[in-house]
């Protein structure tokens, strides 16, 4: 079944990475031992440990706001917040009803990452002294499954892992006028766990993807745990090369160079990407019955212009899920690193 991080038809299979911006120390220990943290949402309300762009007041919480013009009946029988605060057959007969509910997802335990590299994670990342190096998560799904087959508490149960929803304003507040079957509310009240990837708009540019577990009520921070099967799935990408102090001025008018170093005695594939450089990443896909490749994904031919590749075995590639820049065995990879085009 394909999802947010695959894709598979007759022809072609793509495998959709996420990215982890880490300081050179933890993603050693990411790198080496398989080593993960699921901190829970509710810390990243600290802006002293999470400050910048980890800082978000309101994280893991959403307020819906009902209000009903008139409503006549049990209240069971309607739709929005008026069955889930009432007793089901409490007779309801008011007019300009208002009702309120907050749903919070704040104890559950998240690993965040990024579903494009130069997502504005990136050029948070370089901004931070601390993080020194991006790791590829590929096999998001599998990733989560290692995880939650390594926990070190039995009362933790795997949510899931998909794209943030950026559907909210900074107040994280959802107002609905005489709700419908339809409606946002009945669909948040069936699903409470979706405060856990709901986000505001200011933050759309992250292209934040979570993998949430939720625990107990009353269930302690986990420290960090070894999950070492995870070490066969990651990939590290260094970017030392980038000029820190002026990506954020060059993002929009220059390329940012990609040099992937091969095991084999062949030179690297060399890639100058954008502007705009969100449009292409780097993934794993095969075709039918072929082996993994390593190349550069984009959702469509828009801005195929934008990238230019070298010293690949295929340069161009279309698919019914976008089109693929670069191809190279991802067994022959080596390293990739970021630098910045002169």
């Amino acid at each position: 079944m394909n999802s947010a991080f695959f894709y598979s038809d007759e022809t072609v299979t793509i495998h959709f990475p996420a990215f982890k911006f880490l300081s050179s120390a933890h993603a050693n220990s990411l790198l080496a031992n398989g080593n993960v943290y699921l901190p829970k949402l509710e810390s990243f309300r600290n802006r002293r440990s999470n400050p910048g762009l980890l800082y978000d007041a309101r994280e893991g919480q959403i307020d819906i706001c009902n209000q009903y013009d008139r409503y006549v009946g049990f209240a069971k029988n309607a739709d929005g917040l008026l069955p889930f605060m009432r007793q089901p057959y409490e007779f309801v007969e008011e007019n300009d009803l208002v009702l309120s509910h907050r749903i919070d997802g704040s104890k559950c335990h998240a690993y965040c990452m990024t579903g494009h590299v130069f997502s504005d994670s990136f050029e948070w990342a370089l901004s931070e002294k601390t993080k020194d190096v991006c790791v590829m998560i590929n096999g998001v799904e599998r990733f989560c499954d290692c995880i939650t087959a390594s926990l070190p508490s039995s009362t933790m149960r795997f949510v899931g892992a998909n794209s943030c929803l950026y559907m909210l304003n900074d107040d994280r507040k959802i107002i609905e006028r005489n709700p419908s079957r339809d409606c946002i509310t009945n669909q948040i009240l069936s699903r409470p766990t979706i405060a856990c990837f709901a986000k505001s708009e200011i933050y759309s540019q992250q292209r934040e993807v979570r993998a949430v577990w939720v625990a107990a009520e009353n269930e302690t921070n986990l420290p960090p745990f070894d999950v070492p099967d995870l070490r066969e799935l990651l990939m590290p990408l260094n970017f030392d090369k980038v000029d820190r102090a002026t990506y954020g001025e060059k993002k929009s008018t220059s390329p940012i160079g990609c040099r992937v170093h091969r095991k084999s005695d062949t030179e690297p594939m060399t890639a100058e990407i954008g502007p705009p450089r969100t449009v292409f990443s780097p993934i794993t896909f095969q075709f039918a019955g072929q082996e993994m490749r390593f190349g550069f994904w984009a959702a469509d031919t828009k801005h195929f212009q934008s990238i230019s590749i070298r010293h690949c075995d295929v340069g161009f590639t279309t698919t019914n899920c976008g089109v693929i820049m670069g191809s190279i065995p991802y067994t022959d990879v080596e390293s990739v690193e970021f630098y910045d085009v002169v």
